[in-house]
């Protein structure tokens, strides 16, 4: 089946980033992604784009692992076309969350048990088996098609492995009383900074806006910031950010120490006075930080 010309235009945009015959088979994959009504698997990708002739299944399947390209080339590509698109000028808004795609093989490559989200609960949380991406998106908000919604776009990705999925299929050491660190191992705050910090390098002297659940908020991020113009915000209400980001527009991009200072929220049993009786906050209210190289705010009194 071919495709529509402004289709194949926009997936051109992607020709640098593989090889021929890598792009070839790119263009077959996404093709029958777009098309394919059921589960999208490999084969049926190949079924839905008409390709089940041009070449054996096998080329399809060494397309994610053995071909050569890189994600990091993919995204980068992404990222600009949407960039260019939805944010030409002004901050750049991303946030960063991790998402688990639930998968069924037990030898999938990079699968462990991670925690859902979707299935769990404050009383019992629940695992399930398959893999877990942390992400780094573009925010769109409120686009003429729809005006009253905000979208999140992925730009930049990365697999965590957790411990248990760096270990399968090797032989099992003896048990030892002193557990180990893996070289190999690494956290979710770690991939996030790491995405962070590529992204920061692709767009210069453009200012970002991160925002994240508490996760990515701690030290272990905040530490390993490059010098960007960046600001990161974590654990935080809709509100609350939307009066944070009026303050961040309003001073041109950068957070004066003594506006930080004003902003900073000491721990405390009374906070009316810290509640602007202009601004009716909801019932429900979270910790939040707003950091900026070392600066940030603390977590409310009545949030502890």
């Amino acid at each position: 089946m071919e495709c529509t010309q402004s289709f194949t235009a926009l997936l051109s945009e992607f020709r640098c980033v593989f090889t021929q015959p890598s792009w070839q088979i790119f263009l077959c994959l996404m093709t029958g992604w777009v098309l394919s009504h059921r589960r999208r698997f490999v084969t049926e990708l190949i079924w839905s784009s008409g390709c089940t002739r041009r070449g054996h299944h096998s080329r399809y399947h060494d397309f994610f692992g053995k071909s050569v390209w890189k994600l990091d080339n993919l995204s980068w590509v992404l990222a600009k076309l949407l960039v260019a698109v939805f944010a030409p000028v002004g901050i750049i808004e991303l946030g960063v969350d991790d998402t688990l795609c639930r998968k069924r093989g037990l030898m999938v490559y990079g699968t462990g048990m991670h925690h859902d989200p979707l299935i769990s609960s404050r009383a019992k949380p629940l695992t399930s088996w398959g893999h877990d991406w942390v992400v780094v998106t573009l925010i769109v908000r409120n686009p003429f098609w729809a005006s009253t919604k905000v979208w999140s776009l992925p730009i930049a990705f990365r697999l965590y492995r957790n411990r248990q999925g760096l270990t399968k299929g090797k032989k099992k050491a003896r048990p030892s009383k002193k557990r180990t660190q893996d070289p190999n191992h690494r956290t979710r705050p770690q991939l996030a900074t790491e995405l962070i910090c590529l992204v920061a390098g692709w767009f210069g002297e453009r200012m970002l806006l991160v925002s994240g659940d508490s996760a990515y908020g701690g030290q272990s991020v905040l530490g390993a910031l490059p010098a960007y113009s960046l600001q990161l915000a974590s654990g935080f209400t809709a509100r609350r950010f939307e009066r944070c980001e009026e303050q961040l527009l309003g001073s041109g991009g950068t957070l004066h120490a003594r506006r930080m200072g004003q902003m900073k929220l000491q721990r405390s049993s009374s906070v009316s006075s810290l509640r602007p009786n202009s601004v009716p906050w909801g019932p429900r209210s979270t910790s939040m930080r707003w950091m900026s190289g070392s600066s940030k705010i603390e977590p409310r009194g009545d949030e502890i």
